[in-house]
């Protein structure tokens, strides 16, 4: 696999970290949250702000798109999700339940439900029609970092602050299995190749691929120098992208667990990522409050077969052994 990534804009607008971002189908738009408490629509063809969402009344730790793009929905320190008109600006419904910051979100691909992780302890299912909540699902009990819907949506994988994976049967709310492998915070997961393997980052600087069914480690991706704050999978579950405080932007091949691409170090820490649906395009939110977007052309040989086909590769990266800092404590996740 060979990659060319270049830099090809930044974007200014939030007053503080950027906590989650999102690319639109058409690679036009994107839509961040941030610790502002305000959502911004992107236009990247114009590299300027469309449209302030203004309305949380703390941090904004989460977002996501509907497939018809017409919808954001949010998760906020302010124990609310709110789901938000991107032409109007205007929020459309509240969901409410929660006791404690909504640290996480995902959406079901059928747009009809959504999962949150909260500082509470507890993932909540909620119907997105009506705004109802129709479980709590049982036994996580610590702060829930980041989730994520399985494609068919049957299943939910969760990351946490107990160091450990849990994966979830959403129609019970019962935990069906647990991912043991980091040695601190869990803070992203993500399926890929249509649910059957899974990527996880987190404080201990290690991504580890899973096998879902299983529950075996597949591989760890080694590289990153400091903790590693967000993910994001490429469609053809070819390869992936991380972010982390050691000011790196990476690219990883899935298959052999190589990186092929770091950026320069001197982004600032990265508090998110996400990549657009041709693969083409990355975005990447900093601690200080800027976005950056990419061009992407990877190249992956005829040759190179999908994630999982060949056997355990990696040696065993160390615990990372040192202290969180003051500010980036469990309230502050």
């Amino acid at each position: 696999m060979e990659a060319k990534v270049n830099q090809s804009g930044t974007l200014k607008g939030h007053q503080k970290a950027v906590r989650g971002i999102v690319i639109t189908r058409d690679g036009k738009k994107a839509v961040s949250g941030s610790q502002d408490n305000n959502i911004i629509l992107w236009n990247l063809e114009k590299q300027e702000a469309a449209r302030t969402l203004e309305g949380h009344k703390d941090y904004v730790h989460a977002v996501c798109l509907t497939d018809d793009e017409r919808f954001a929905i949010s998760g906020s320190r302010d124990k609310t999700i709110v789901m938000w008109d991107l032409e109007k600006g205007t929020q459309v419904k509240v969901f409410e339940g929660h006791t404690d910051a909504v640290h996480s979100l995902s959406l079901s691909s059928d747009n009809s439900r959504i999962i949150s992780g909260s500082g509470d302890g507890t993932i909540k299912l909620w119907d997105v029609s009506t705004g109802e909540e129709i479980r709590t699902f049982k036994g996580n009990l610590a702060w829930v970092w980041a989730l994520s819907f399985s494609p068919d949506g049957k299943l939910a994988l969760s990351g946490s602050w107990s160091k450990r994976l849990t994966l979830w049967d959403v129609e019970t709310g019962e935990a069906v299995r647990k991912f043991e492998g980091h040695t601190d915070d869990v803070r992203a997961v993500c399926f890929i190749n249509d649910g059957k393997q899974a990527l996880s980052a987190g404080d201990d600087k290690r991504i580890i691929l899973w096998d879902v069914e299983t529950g075996e480690l597949i591989r760890k991706f080694e590289g990153h120098k400091d903790r590693v704050r967000a993910l994001a999978a490429s469609t053809s579950g070819r390869f992936f992208i991380s972010g982390s405080y050691d000011k790196t932007l990476k690219l990883w091949n899935i298959q052999n667990g190589e990186c092929v691409y770091t950026s320069p170090e001197a982004l600032g820490y990265v508090r998110s990522v996400a990549l657009s649906r041709d693969d083409s395009m990355a975005a990447t939110g900093f601690e200080d409050g800027s976005l950056a977007t990419w061009q992407l052309e990877v190249v992956v040989p005829p040759s190179e077969s999908t994630a999982g086909d060949e056997s355990k590769t990696g040696e065993e990266v160390p615990p990372a052994g040192e202290a969180r800092p003051e500010a980036d404590s469990a309230e502050e996740g």
